[in-house]
């Protein structure tokens, strides 16, 4: 849900991160194939070469108590609350100091006898979740203003390890983002969860017994919105993290009065894709010309309804005046098995007014020979560039992303070392090395 609108700096020990509801890029779109593989070929099956890659046991905890300033949104007055974050401290004292305009604030912990356990500074909003005797308390701590933007603050949740004596960020998902180490004697990979980059959600959050619902900003011409809800779980780590409670909600079907004609065919078919992908046919039919077949167009791209955020946009120059290409992509699944599924569509449009619309869609589905992580990664280890890296760096670790021609693998090195990007190109089995 939140990497890729805008990057938004945190400075509590993290990184940035943007949010977004589908990545659009210019370029050529890949060629046109007749039909879709969602597996490999029986021959070309990769062998299993990912190990620890399935989710420990996640076990739901409902809170006993949740504390809240009364007042939503950042604070405009200086405000203190109580509960036993830190084992063997009292009732310690958490407080937020509000700055002018609520550019300075800071959060601070503070034990029962008066000793600062905790600072964080640029804080403005913070809430606490007590779950009695089965684990301590979580915070969720919000920007204040200098770092919110027009789609909302950033959202970090904290709680204290007993182990390491030290509050510890409580992640977002992190096995539906994972990450991999080669083992080049072995020949396999072992997964990582990504418990140091899911860290942030960006929008409007609050935290409830029900657990933290987050709205956030929808970038289209619509200006529409969209909302999850996260249930905080022990997995058998010190953090415990959130997991979505259901599938994100897009709102209702609906055009609001923000609506901009758009003034190129690519704008017409870019915002009714979105819609689409969000299920929202009576908003995606704002880009239907009332003279086109509106039940032929939304049957034909039926398929991409509810991709939500994981579906993507890739835009390649027109082919005509009246006439585009566009890629669609997105991935299913998590963790190895997870599996891009990519499509060409064919666009036709009319301008009326000076305003553009769709008339027809013509889809294409892409036949993928490397259609899965697992198989992505089994061509990676046979490969000798990736060899000569971990001979190099033998603790990099491997992120694949889905693209619209197949999979980008960026290789981490290490800390101020320059990454490395391998492209693979999911219809061929080609690889091409890029700048990390």
């Amino acid at each position: 849900m939140t990497r890729r609108w805008f990057s938004l700096l945190i400075i509590l020990t993290l990184t940035g991160i943007s949010a977004g509801c589908g990545a659009i890029q210019a370029g050529v779109a890949p060629a046109h194939s007749t039909h879709r593989n969602t597996k490999p070929a029986p021959s070309q099956q990769p062998t299993p070469v990912v190990v620890d890659a399935t989710p420990p046991v996640q076990h739901i905890l409902t809170p006993t108590q949740v504390i809240s300033p009364p007042n939503s949104g950042n604070l405009t007055t200086s405000v203190q609350l109580r509960a036993p974050l830190v084992p063997g401290t009292g009732l310690d004292s958490i407080s937020v100091t509000v700055a002018q305009q609520g550019h300075d604030d800071t959060l601070t912990v503070r034990s029962a006898s008066g000793n600062t356990l905790w600072t964080v500074p640029h804080i403005g909003q913070v809430s606490v979740a007590e779950y009695g005797k089965q684990h301590l308390p979580v915070l969720l701590l919000g920007t204040d203003q200098s770092l919110c933007g027009t789609g909302g603050c950033g959202y970090v949740s904290y709680t204290y390890s007993v182990a390491t004596h030290t509050f510890v960020a409580v992640p977002f998902s992190p096995w539906q983002d994972l990450s991999y180490q080669l083992n080049p004697r072995q020949g396999n990979w072992t997964a990582i969860p990504a418990f140091t980059n899911t860290n942030v959600l960006l929008g409007y959050a609050s935290l409830t017994a029900k657990g933290i619902s987050i709205s956030f900003r929808l970038y289209g011409a619509l200006n529409g919105g969209a909302s999850q809800r996260y249930i905080y779980a022990l997995d058998g780590t010190a953090t415990g993290e959130w997991l979505p409670a259901g599938s994100v909600n897009f709102g209702p079907d609906a055009v609001n009065g923000f609506v901009v004609p758009p003034t190129t065919l690519q704008e017409a078919a870019t915002e009714y894709l979105a819609e689409t992908m969000q299920n929202h046919p009576t908003a995606a039919s704002t880009f239907v010309a009332s003279s086109a077949n509106s039940a032929a167009l939304e049957s034909a791209t039926a398929f991409m309804r509810s991709w939500g955020l994981a579906g993507n946009l890739h835009v390649a120059q027109a082919l005509s005046p009246t006439e585009v290409q566009v890629a669609v992509w997105t991935t299913i699944g998590s963790g190895p098995t997870e599996r891009l599924q990519t499509d060409v569509l064919d666009i036709s449009g009319t301008q009326i007014a000076g305003k553009w619309y769709l008339t027809q869609v013509t889809v294409s589905p892409q036949t993928e020979r490397v259609g899965t992580v697992q198989a992505a990664l089994a061509l990676l280890a046979k490969g000798s560039a990736v060899q000569a890296l971990y001979a190099a760096h033998p603790s990099s670790t491997c992120s694949l992303q889905g693209q619209a021609n197949g999979w980008s693998a960026y290789f981490s090195t290490g800390v101020n070392q320059p990454g490395l990007t391998f492209d693979i190109n999911a219809q061929t089995g080609a690889v091409s090395t890029s700048n990390g």
